[in-house]
């Protein structure tokens, strides 16, 4: 089989890396072709545009041709998708509201062959840690005021110079590089995932987000305690969502063999995730589970 990819961005931008590259390469390694913006309809078999717009010409082009169109999409956009595509694929089941015909598909395991492993958790919690785009700092509010009261040190790292980036006292701030982001992550002791329903995005974008920064987290061997949103939903999480709430979670994770064992569990269940997995799923979407 012979893979023709539209993808919205790049290795960096987030959605691409896990839908597309990652994939492509899971793709690579069982014997299919995989190209990419190739406008050539002879080249492929299966066409994969992953939440763009800006190729409605190639895409019925594609359609014409007979080929097999998919449109990937990990977002509740509201731009109409083009009645040419055969198949819609979406990250998580909550997404099924605005898109009831897609076929779910989660994200690949967000992380690499090099990515490090915590092995050894710290006596004590001291070091906490968050990742993510700059427009969704103001999700750390509450987690933030409680790792302040209990006298932890919270470390985000992020776009620094990206819009609506919000800052937090006490709270320190670290650059997202592709290439460092892994071992920063791994120095703290415990990796959170915070939301706020009432915030910009609003309740419904909120909880159909998927879960790839939480399993990143514990594929790469961290504790985690996250705000419940659907996608979280079966992997046996603490959860928090006031400050109340954030400071006794926080609390119970000082118990370093608790942070031992949600570790472990989480490692477990990461590796559900992988791409070699997840690409069987594309496979069925593609129309072939077999190898080339």
């Amino acid at each position: 089989m012979r893979v023709n990819y539209f993808p919205a961005g790049g290795l960096e931008f987030a959605s691409s890396r896990l839908r597309v590259f990652k994939i492509a390469t899971a793709l690579r390694n069982l014997g299919h072709g995989v190209i990419f913006k190739d406008f050539n309809s002879a080249s492929c078999d299966v066409v994969v545009f992953q939440k763009t717009w800006n190729y409605y010409g190639a895409l019925q082009m594609f359609k014409t041709a007979g080929k097999r169109v998919v449109f990937d999409i990990d977002d509740l956009i509201a731009t109409p998708i083009p009645a040419e595509v055969d198949v819609i694929t979406v990250d998580t089941a909550a997404k099924l509201e605005q898109f009831p015909q897609a076929v779910v598909i989660p994200d690949a395991l967000d992380i690499e062959t090099h990515s490090p492993l915590k092995t050894e958790h710290a006596d004590k919690l001291t070091k906490v840690v968050w990742v993510g785009n700059s427009e969704n700092t103001y999700h750390i509010a509450n987690a933030a005021e409680a790792c302040r009261r209990l006298g932890l040190e919270l470390t985000i790292i992020t776009d620094l110079h990206g819009r609506s980036y919000a800052h937090y006292d006490g709270v320190q701030s670290l650059a997202w590089d592709l290439h460092t982001v892994d071992d920063e992550m791994v120095k703290a002791d415990l990796f959170i995932s915070p939301f706020i329903f009432d915030g910009e995005w609003g309740e419904k974008w909120v909880k159909s987000k998927s879960a790839n920064r939480l399993l990143k987290a514990h594929a790469l061997g961290l504790p985690v305690i996250a705000t419940m949103i659907p996608s979280f939903e079966g992997l046996d999480l603490c959860t928090a969502y006031t400050v109340d709430q954030w400071e006794v979670a926080l609390a119970m994770f000082r118990d370093k063999r608790k942070r031992q064992r949600d570790a472990e569990r989480g490692l477990a269940i990461a590796q559900q995730y992988t791409a070699d997995k997840v690409v069987e799923k594309w496979l069925e979407v593609f129309g072939n589970n077999e190898q080339v």
